[in-house]
This record gives C-alpha cells, sequence and structure tokens, in this order.
C-alpha cells in the first residue's frame, strides 16, 4: 500500500469554489442568472459563476463529473488501485435514485456477509440510446469500484451480486460484469481517465432532470473525507490547467497560492453594462 500524502489546507475555504478561470469547452453554465457576478475583492474584476445543479445542467454536470474522477485518482495514488471493477446494468429504461440506491445496500449487506471488508465507489451513466435494439431508450449502468473483496474471488463476487442484484433492478446475471483493475493498461489511471471522457460526452451523461447521486461511496473506501479530497481534486486540477495556460509549473504555482487567498461576493449588475466577461466560473 502507498504511504499516505499529507493535504495541503483547503485552498481558499469557499472562495476556491467560485473563482474564476476559462472552461476547457462549451459556453459555461446557461441557469446561471444573467443579473448576478462574482466580484473579486482585490482585483475589482467580474465573473460569471455556475448553478452546480449537475442533474439539471449539463455543464456544471461535466465539471462535477471530472472532479469525481480526480478524487478517484487522488485516492489509488494514497492507497493503491482498487483491485476490482463492478459494472452493474438493468434492462429498464427508467428508473429513480432512491431504488437504486436501496438495490445497492442490499447489495452491500450480501458481499458483506461473505467478505467484511467490502467497500465501494460508483459511478452512474447511462447508454446513448443509439444501438439498434435500444429502441432510443436510454438505460443506466453502473460502474463500481471495489475494495476489500481479493482479486481470486471474482467470479464468486459476481455470483453474490448479481443474486442480490438482478431480481431488484430488471437486470440479466450474463449482463453483469466483474473486472480486475490491471495496473499494466493503466490501472485505476486508465479508468478515471477513460470515465471522465465518457462523463463530459452529454450522450453518456443522466439526462436532465434525472433525479439521483451520480456518485456514491461507503464510508471506508476512502482514507480521507471525501471534503478533503475534493478540495485537493480543485486545486491539483486548477494548477495542471494554469501549467497548460502559462507553460511554466513555477508560476503557475506561484498563481495558484495567490489565488487561494483571493476573496469573492456576489453582486448585482445590470447585465447590459458589465461589458465582455469571461464566459464561466468551476470550482476546480
Amino acid at each position: 500500500m502507498a504511504e499516505a500524502r499529507p493535504l495541503a489546507a483547503c485552498p481558499g475555504g469557499g472562495s476556491w469554489s467560485v473563482e474564476g478561470i476559462v472552461p476547457p469547452a462549451g459556453p459555461g453554465c446557461a441557469r446561471w442568472p444573467e443579473e448576478l457576478r462574482l466580484l473579486n475583492l482585490a482585483s475589482g474584476e467580474l465573473v460569471r459563476g455556475r448553478c452546480r445543479a449537475t442533474n439539471l445542467c449539463g455543464y456544471c454536470a461535466r465539471v462535477a463529473a471530472v472532479e469525481t474522477c480526480e478524487v478517484l485518482w487522488l485516492d489509488a495514488c494514497e492507497q493503491g488501485s482498487p483491485g476490482l471493477w463492478l459494472l452493474l446494468t438493468t434492462a429498464e429504461p427508467v428508473w429513480d435514485g432512491e431504488r437504486w440506491k436501496r438495490s445497492m445496500e442490499h447489495v452491500t449487506r450480501a458481499v458483506r456477509r461473505r467478505w467484511s471488508g467490502f467497500e465501494y465507489a460508483s459511478l452512474v451513466e447511462f447508454t446513448t440510446g443509439y444501438g439498434p435494439r435500444s429502441g432510443g431508450l436510454r438505460r443506466p449502468h453502473l460502474n463500481v469500484f471495489v475494495r476489500g473483496v481479493p482479486v481470486e474471488d471474482a467470479d464468486e463476487l459476481h455470483e453474490v451480486v448479481a443474486d442480490v442484484w438482478c431480481p431488484r433492478m430488471d437486470a440479466a446475471s450474463e449482463q453483469q460484469r466483474v473486472y480486475r483493475v490491471r495496473e499494466d493498461r493503466g490501472g485505476m489511471r486508465g479508468l478515471t481517465r477513460y470515465l471522465s471522457l465518457h462523463f463530459q460526452k452529454e450522450s453518456q451523461a443522466p439526462p436532465i432532470g434525472w433525479r439521483g447521486q451520480r456518485f456514491r461511496a461507503t464510508r471506508g473506501y476512502f482514507l480521507r473525507s471525501r471534503a478533503e479530497l475534493r478540495c485537493e481534486a480543485r486545486r491539483a486540477l486548477r494548477l495542471r490547467r494554469l501549467i497548460r495556460e502559462l507553460g511554466d509549473a513555477d508560476l503557475a504555482e506561484l498563481r495558484a497560492t495567490a489565488a487561494e487567498g483571493e476573496a469573492w461576493a456576489l453582486r448585482w449588475v445590470n447585465p447590459s453594462t458589465v461589458g465582455e466577461l469571461r464566459p464561466a466560473v468551476r470550482n476546480a
């Protein structure tokens, strides 16, 4: 197991999550009110914010998904990649998040009766509905990263999970998968990159307005709290963007450190008088 690295202090407190930076793609959050801006109290700069409603805003959903994948990668750096990865599906095109949650609770209890150290982190993804047998309907599936189950028990894990999951979620046993997280094929870094790219595609994201949590994890999956990991993930993502923009790692670190102390406040504005603004604010 890799030695855990100490966490840097959470940068900038709450102001970090509203600090203005250019998004990688897209027009930004379309739900942010035109009459509201975020004011940098030091520079006087006005920027747009974002709503953070991941089930209502495609842009905010993509930002949150990339951040979540970074959290999983940081955790893998601390304690190693999880040994196994589950893919759970359902034949139903429409379902509610509460039903999914209850089914996973039954799965967790069943698996822990066999492997008491079982912990998981899961991400929701949807099919595109473009397949020849889909009927144009989008169906959800769950990517589940597993800790506490030996990799040699993968077949037994599949049996235990399918016996509980399939009757509750109208699923076929042969459509549920258990994979090894292969380090020689990129390990957790490869998986998180794959999921990050998929989550940035609107065709793979949950439909707008869908009710449910896109990311869940049991309490013991991470070594540290998710709040700490998210804070570190936001800084890591922003630092990498600054390095790309500035072309100098030392200068990027100085810029990121300076930004951590900046204070931001909401201001009402007349949209016709504020002029050209940077297109969005991200919390990474």
